[in-house]
């Protein structure tokens, strides 16, 4: 998305990209139907040491504006439980989409182009990156590489490492929409993916001020071979 909308804006822009194709995790967002934004997102939804982190973000694209760039390429969306909007085809054609539309601007993608590490230039030139395919240098540099959260596609620390090589301070990390894992036998496993709707709350005492503004939640809980989801 910041490779596109550079490029839109007129910029020479090339995405460095370790694996063989762009985009694997959006592939699966959603169980496969892309949960591409939520019509009722606001500041207060998320819980963060500062909770007025994400209003910048979210006052410069909000909801609506993906909404409708979704819509201007052509893919059919519902909207379903809590305003959390889908496609109604499978996520690779968002993806597809986001890459065509990227090149469409301009913007070159280099896949199988593993990033090693950056360094400033001399002068506030710009930067050096160091890669699998060699040495890029540009005026500018985004570092896009998500979380270690799912090895699986793919996902790496790289980002964290790169950034405080550029002498960023890293804010200690910790697991997100994470399962409770429950002792062997803590439940009948014929329960096993079956879900049903519930609603969760938790004592204020000790919360932050963003979890303390709204210490209950609604939605759908999952039994798992092992626990809760």
């Amino acid at each position: 998305m910041c490779a596109r909308e550079a490029s839109a804006r007129g910029l020479a822009v090339a995405l460095l990209e370790r694996a063989p194709s762009p985009g694997r995790k959006l592939c699966i967002s959603g169980g496969g139907k892309a949960n591409f934004t939520n019509r009722r997102l606001a500041a207060h939804h998320y819980a963060c040491a500062d909770p007025a982190f994400c209003e910048p973000a979210l006052d410069a694209f909000p909801p609506q504006d993906m909404e409708r760039l979704v819509h201007g390429w052509g893919l059919p969306v519902e909207e379903r439980a809590h305003g959390q909007l889908f496609l109604t085809v499978p996520a690779k054609r968002l993806l597809d989409a986001l890459v065509q539309d990227c090149r469409r601007q301009g913007c070159a993608i280099h896949c199988r182009t593993d990033v090693h590490d950056v360094a400033p230039l001399p002068g506030g030139a710009g930067f050096e990156v160091g890669t699998s395919q060699g040495l890029w240098r540009c005026r500018r540099l985004v570092l896009a590489l998500g979380s270690p959260a799912w090895p699986q596609c793919g996902a790496t620390g790289s980002g964290f490492r790169l950034a405080q090589a550029l002498g960023h301070r890293l804010v200690e990390h910790a697991p997100a929409l994470a399962p409770f894992r429950m002792a062997p036998g803590w439940l009948d496993d014929n329960l096993a993916g079956i879900s049903l709707p519930v609603r969760i709350g938790l004592p204020q005492a000790g919360l932050s001020p963003a979890l303390a503004a709204d210490p209950v939640w609604q939605d759908d809980l999952l039994f798992t071979h092992d626990g809760i989801s």
